[in-house]
This record gives C-alpha cells, structure tokens and sequence, in this order.
C-alpha cells in the first residue's frame, strides 16, 4: 500500500479539514473556460504548465491516466495526479485543480483497485449468479474493469478515503467523479446489462448516491462536478458531450434539451459550478474541435450559461486531443448578459434563441426540433470586435 491509501480515516479527515480548497474566480469578461486532460506519458512539460496555468482556465481537472505510460515512475495514479497538481499550484497557487476519481470503474492503475485486490475481493460487484460485473473501457481495445460493490459501506469508505488522502497533500482543491449518470435501476450509464435484484440495484443507488454526497461534504469549501448527473451535496455537474449525447456531429437532437438542463442549473440556490464540453466524439475527423462542432457548443453555451458555467470543446480527455489548443474567440472581449435568459422563439417544430452580451457580442441558434441525422443547428456569435464564428452570421450579424 501506498502512505496515501493506508492512513486512518479519522486521521485523514481531522487534516482535510485543516487543509483550505479553492473555488473559481468567475468572470464574463472573455468565454469562462475550464481544463481537464492529462499527459499520458509523463509530468506535465513547462510549456503545458504554462498554457493551463496562465491563459485564463478557471479550474483545471487531472484525468486518470496521468504520467500511466511512464514505466520509470510505477506509482499509482493518485500519486502521478497529485505530482501533476502540485506542478500546476507551483506554477499559479490560485488556480483550483480537481482530482479525477471514477465512481463506478475500478482502473487498475489506482492504489485503491491494488488494495481492493489484495484484500477485499469482495467490494467489487458480483450478479445474482455470483459473476462478476465489468464495464468496458472506452475507447479500451476490449479492456474491462470491475465495477465498486456501492451498496458495501465498506467499499464507500475506501473510496471516500482516496479523496481524503488527495485533499490532504495541500495540492487538490476538488474532484471530479465519473459516471455520475449510472443508475442500476434504470440500467443507465452503463447499468443495462447488470443480471442484479431489484433490491440489489436500489440498494447500489442508494449507496451510489450517499457516497456521492459525502465526497462533497470532504470538499465542501471547493469544487466537486459530477459527470452527466446532479447529485444531492455535489455543488458541480459536466455536460461532457453537449448537444448530441456522444451521436457525432452528426446528430443535435439533444441540443434543446442540454440548453434547457443547463439553464435550469443556473437558477438553482447556492454556487453551482457547471463545465459545458463539446464533444465529435464519433466524429472520424482527425481534428480536435471541428469548426461545426465549436460553432454550435460554443453559441449553445452562451445562449445557456449562468454565472459559474464555464466552457471547453474537445475530442477526448489528453492533452493532445484539444487541451493544448487556443481558439482566437478566448481572447475576444464578451461581458455579462443583458439578457438574463436568452430570448426564445418556438413554434411547434422550430426554436431560435438569441442573447446579448454588454460588448455588443450576440450569440444566434436556431433548429428544426426533429433534425435528422446530417442536419446542422444555425449557429453564429456575432463579437462585438466584428469577428463572426459560425455558419449563420448572416442573419444576426
């Protein structure tokens, strides 16, 4: 075991609570943009260090593959992301870092799946025939990995600890918990195939939904984003493929409804810090953020966003995969909204939002409410500069 993975609990919580998070500086004056990759073959290199640290990203999030293909350093990964975060805190002590850790795959690389096999077997979940239950890697070549036994108490405080134990070294201000979306009595997010009692699937829920709400009391004074999910207790969601639910950039048919959710989040109580990703995803493309794909994501998120909403477009989660990318819009002023909520026009089959920023920057889209596949959104933001990005500047600009 690792130092991190083997204190006790209730020393780990006395130093947590001694050691202060962050949260982010928001502002309208450029696009509010957050960071969440990893280099997977090593320590973050100066240049990228800087790039996270210095161009104006709110918050940063470590992926779990940090440093997973550097064979000279056989640390586990909590270890490689907490080295990573140190490197960003050294560089910008005020920049909020969050520690990636899945809520549901057990990844081999993590001290907690090594504790896990050499002592407790029995936290991973198993079917009603006794089988365990794996879920597929994506993007993984076939790979598998276990999948956490939530209903166990036991296996909660396991996991609960390797975020006590990160908060702990003074480096990580927040987490960000993966598969937030999976639900065992839906059979979502990667449940479907579960062979589990009905009792069973309400029981790992419940457990789901506890141990979530306990991660955002252990970073309560920061940032704790659930992916694809709401939670009681978590003051943060990711939108991870916004608009068209991992479908390509062929398919928008769940814009209206992405825009909706987020816009709903913005008038809920408290801070709530919301990431907007655009996402190909099964794109083919060997580009990073196509220009449609940004066009849409980005006059969809202004049309959206609250404040504390914040922005990213991406193909995947390395630094190489769109991370270490610099869009001109970042650098173009923007300002707050003039209009709280964007302006809507909806009929039966179409809708057309618009909104306004105090630059004099317009964001513009609009779209048939039953699009099929190969059919494009209108998009155009119209900035206040005289720059125009998107496929519909015609018609605001």
């Amino acid at each position: 075991k690792t130092k991190m993975a083997e204190a006790p609990m209730f020393l780990l919580l006395l130093l947590f609570r001694c050691v202060g998070g962050l949260q982010p500086s928001f502002s309208w004056e450029n696009i509010p943009r957050f960071w969440h990759g990893a280099n997977g073959t090593g320590p973050l290199n100066d240049t990228l260090v800087d790039f996270i640290t210095h161009k104006g990203w709110k918050m940063a999030t470590i992926e779990k593959f940090q440093a997973a293909g550097d064979k000279s350093n056989e640390v586990p990964a909590e270890e490689k992301i907490v080295a990573a975060a140190k490197q960003l805190k050294k560089s910008n002590p005020n920049l909020p870092v969050l520690f990636y850790l899945n809520s549901v795959m057990d990844f081999p690389y993590y001290a907690l799946h090594m504790n896990l096999n050499k002592s407790h077997q029995d936290y991973w979940l198993r079917d009603v025939n006794g089988e365990y239950i794996y879920i597929n890697i994506p993007n993984g070549k076939g790979a598998k990995v276990h999948v956490f036994d939530l209903a166990q108490e036991g296996m909660r405080e396991m996991w609960l600890s390797v975020l006590s134990s990160a908060k702990a070294t003074g480096y990580i201000d927040g987490c960000f918990l993966d598969r937030g979306n999976t639900n065992a009595t839906l059979g979502a997010g990667g449940a479907h195939s579960w062979n589990l009692t009905m009792e069973k699937k309400q029981a790992w829920d419940a457990g789901h939904a506890t141990m979530m709400a306990q991660a955002g009391k252990i970073f309560s004074d920061g940032v704790v984003i659930g992916n694809n999910m709401d939670f009681e207790g978590v003051n943060g969601r990711m939108f991870e493929s916004f608009g068209n639910d991992f479908q390509g950039t062929d398919s928008w048919g769940n814009l209206q409804t992405d825009i909706e959710a987020v816009q709903a989040e913005g008038k809920k109580s408290g801070r709530r810090f919301v990431e907007v990703h655009g996402e190909p995803r099964t794109d083919g493309r060997d580009i990073a953020c196509p220009d449609d794909v940004f066009n849409i994501t980005l006059a969809a998120f202004l049309i959206s966003a609250s404040n504390d909403t914040y922005y990213a477009c991406t193909d995947s989660w390395s630094a190489q995969t769109g991370w270490d990318k610099w869009r001109i819009e970042y650098d173009f002023p923007l300002g707050p909204p003039i209009d709280k909520i964007a302006l809507v026009t909806e009929t039966a089959t179409d809708v057309m939002y618009k909104r306004s920023f105090s630059s004099g920057t317009h964001a513009y889209l609009a779209f048939n409410k039953n699009m099929t596949t190969g059919e494009l959104p209108e998009a155009c933001v119209c900035w206040g500069n005289g720059h125009q990005t998107g496929n519909a500047c015609s018609k605001i600009c």
